[in-house]
């Protein structure tokens, strides 16, 4: 059975005739006038896979999973040598795919489509991405806040907010300290496409950094081609002023001439 998926705004108070959000007291949908609402079907489940723990040397094949309230694949731990391949997270409350404090992962072949956000990997996390494809989420395609990682051959593109972003992490509530070097946030982006979507192609901030080689950028907002700090092409769109702050703009203007 095809079935679509009900717009949402979560602030409750303010949802329009045909939209769903949540509180704190539970899930709400406010139905269109004149119109009784028929075949609604809820999706209460979490997560479509959870590892938590120090589970490890794990393997995740050939799934999809669809229509949970929080994230398709949700990691959570100390949990090191996990694969996933060909998975695919669609249609999920909020992120496709989303690792937590300091779990090392690959994923292969991944397909991440139609979720709050495509992939969030944050705290002290190492994750790797080979030939993976984000596309048509909500919000952002990819993010990562703190940790090290890196996207190889992926496809970013018509993501409702930024292609990419990346920012400094936030481990305290996790247990670390928050003076840790794996705070600062380390993406490696390789032979990856990002194009369309309504917000900048890539954006970097808040102390993080990126290394971006024989990457594409088209029919993205805002952005330049940098052939600076060591990369053979790097993006990089600054906010808040903090590019004037730290020195970056005259080096890309320089750069560009």
């Amino acid at each position: 059975m095809r079935l679509r998926r009900i717009p949402y705004y979560k602030p409750v108070a303010r949802l329009a005739p045909g939209q769903a959000g949540w509180d704190k007291e539970g899930t709400w949908y406010r139905s269109v006038d004149g119109k009784p609402p028929k075949g609604l079907r809820g999706y209460f489940l979490g997560e479509g896979v959870n590892i938590h723990g120090d589970a490890s040397y794990i393997n995740v094949e050939n799934l999809t999973c669809e229509h949970v309230s929080n994230d398709g694949f949700n990691v959570h731990g100390s949990c090191l040598g996990l694969v996933f391949r060909n998975v695919v997270g669609r249609n999920c409350g909020d992120e496709g795919l989303s690792v937590h404090e300091d779990v090392q992962a690959v994923v292969y072949n991944g397909l991440f489509y139609g979720n709050g956000d495509g992939i969030c990997d944050i705290c002290a996390s190492q994750t790797q991405y080979f030939g993976c494809t984000v596309v048509s989420n909500r919000l952002y395609g990819v993010g990562f806040q703190g940790g090290n990682h890196a996207l190889y051959g992926c496809t970013i593109r018509d993501n409702g907010g930024e292609q990419f972003y990346t920012r400094r992490g936030v481990l305290a509530e996790y247990g670390f300290d928050n003076a840790s070097p794996a705070l600062q946030g380390f993406v490696y982006l390789k032979n990856t496409q990002f194009s369309g979507g309504a917000g900048p192609a890539i954006v970097v901030n808040r102390g993080a950094s990126v290394h971006a080689d024989q990457c594409e950028l088209t029919g993205t907002r805002t952005g330049a081609l940098v052939k600076a700090f060591g990369g053979t092409r790097v993006l990089l769109h600054f906010g808040g002023g903090s590019v004037k702050r730290n020195g970056v703009y005259d080096a890309v203007v320089a750069s560009l001439d």
